[in-house]
């Protein structure tokens, strides 16, 4: 299988916000007629992986490929009174398969909030029934909606691109037709293109288990492209969708790592433990570990081991780092001469992952035994993945004033950045800024809330964020076109709701 099963999904509780009475007020209109300014929309292509399908919850399904951000664009673009076709593929699935967690036999579907007993105060995350991925029965000769999950930049000139990502495969396209082949059949007179998020965030929401310099073409779902192939196969891309003169497009960059709630929502030092527990696990092995990491430390030239300390617990239960493995750590050993665990305490550049199993933590993870390195991303980890992120934002930087004038820079990262800082808190639940974001009155969150921009697998905008997304790709093409399209009032679509009933 070529994507992750078997992944423990972290039950996240998070305190909601009460709701006030209906706020009535009339969405602002746009200031004069709209127009298309110096766009074709006639001819729409949409190309993009997870962020442009619509893929959200962990899932790809019907509910969120209708509500994707080419598809609320394609809303707004009809209003200047060109006919503009678009077709998606249809998913055909209520509750797709959960890219992020299956267990046992039955197929898992969408995360939902849900109660999942009548004494709870506040849902949980719980997972719908899913369905297996299945082919696509249209005609996909006029699919213009190129929004496919876990699609990687090497995969848009690459005829195996459907050996490598069941998504592709689907499509059902004819042997030998490359997705860029694909959306040049359609004479595309305007696109929106959003690359290269599968090529990083994989990696990174896997613990970094893949590669970080596989061979070119060959990287796994969990591996990093590096930044020449990223480069190569959108310079492609661009060359061919901008041949034609006359053609104008709009490309999204990367978000930071630290701007997702799926690498901020836990931090560093969350664990909270009794002075019983602390004891218990310096019993258990701490102060054995620390005495051979002592005599270890000491030796002439040993490179040296950290000890592992918890905090003065105080009567409020003072924030702790988790313990972590870390195989890159020296050997060492008891003075049995039995191999010392490589073992430490997460540091504060490290990033805890949303998919750590927060109920075994409260049973021993993380202090009475170590979390495993798939839970976390050590410092090493997280600066490759910025640098990573930071070639490719170049690299699309450097693509938007090759094409000036026909080429508009959608700064998502920006406005992820923006968003993040009222929604990232330390481990005393203290934002990193106070101030706070609304849409006409209605909060604006990044966080796993109600009024959340992000989905519940933390990683993916839900319908409400994808309006917020699309409204970023309008105000550029305005900016750059001359276009005066309206935006869109994304207090219509849905952000995170809880389901009702008992699970």
């Amino acid at each position: 299988m070529w994507m992750k099963t078997n992944l423990k999904y972290g039950w996240v509780p998070v305190v909601f916000l009460v709701m006030a009475g209906s706020c009535a007020y009339e969405f602002p209109e746009a200031e004069g007629p709209v127009s298309a300014g110096d766009v074709s929309f006639r001819h729409y292509v949409s190309i993009g992986g997870y962020g442009m399908s619509g893929f959200m919850h962990g899932a790809f399904y019907t509910a969120g490929q209708h509500q994707s951000v080419p598809a609320i664009l394609h809303e707004q673009f009809l209003k200047t009174g060109q006919e503009i076709p678009f077709n998606q593929a249809d998913i055909g699935s209520g509750n797709g398969y959960n890219e992020f967690y299956q267990s046992g036999t039955e197929i898992s579907g969408r995360f939902v909030y849900r109660y999942t007993d009548y004494a709870q105060d506040v849902p949980v995350i719980t997972v719908k029934e899913g369905d297996i991925l299945s082919d696509y029965s249209g005609n996909v000769s006029g699919v213009n909606d190129m929004g496919i999950p876990f699609l990687k930049s090497f995969q848009l000139n690459n005829v195996e691109a459907a050996v490598q990502n069941p998504y592709v495969a689907r499509l059902n396209f004819s042997s030998g037709v490359t997705l860029t082949e694909h959306a040049l059949t359609l004479h595309p007179e305007f696109f929106t293109l959003w690359l290269g998020i599968a090529d990083i965030f994989n990696y990174a929401r896997s613990g970094g288990e893949g590669s970080i310099s596989p061979a070119p073409g060959e990287a796994g779902e969990f591996d990093l492209t590096s930044a020449d192939e990223f480069k190569e196969n959108l310079t492609v891309l661009l060359e061919q969708l901008l041949y034609n003169s006359a053609t104008r497009g709009a490309i999204a960059n990367i978000p930071d790592l630290k701007d997702l709630p799926f690498f901020f929502y836990y931090p560093y030092n969350f664990l909270r433990i009794t002075t019983g527990s602390i004891l218990a696990s310096r019993a258990e092995y701490v102060d054995a570990f620390n005495e051979a990491v002592e005599i270890h430390n000491v030796m002439p030239g040993a490179e040296r081991r950290p000890y592992i300390s918890w905090d003065d617990n105080g009567a409020f239960l003072s924030p702790q780092r988790l313990v972590v493995e870390d195989d890159s750590l020296c050997d060492a050993f008891y003075p049995n001469g039995e191999p010392l665990p490589k073992i430490r305490q997460i540091e504060p550049e490290e990033l805890v992952l949303l998919s750590i199993p927060v109920e075994e933590v409260k049973t021993g993870l993380g202090w009475m035994y170590p979390l495993p390195a798939e839970y976390y991303l050590n410092k090493c980890q997280v600066q490759k993945i910025q640098v990573r992120i930071n070639e490719f934002n170049a690299v699309i930087s450097d693509l938007v004033s090759l094409y000036s004038g026909r080429l508009a820079l959608v700064d998502l990262r920006s406005a992820f950045a923006l968003l993040a800082m009222s929604s990232r808190k330390d481990a005393y639940g203290n934002p990193e800024s106070y101030e706070e974001h609304s849409f006409n009155g209605v909060p604006v969150h990044f966080d796993l809330g109600l009024f959340s921009l992000v989905s519940l697998d933390g990683m993916f905008p839900n319908q409400r964020g994808n309006a917020y997304i699309a409204n970023r790709f309008i105000e550029a093409i305005n900016r750059s076109f001359g276009s005066k399209l309206p935006i869109v009032d994304i207090n219509r679509y849905t952000g995170n709701t809880v389901e009702l009933g008992i699970r």
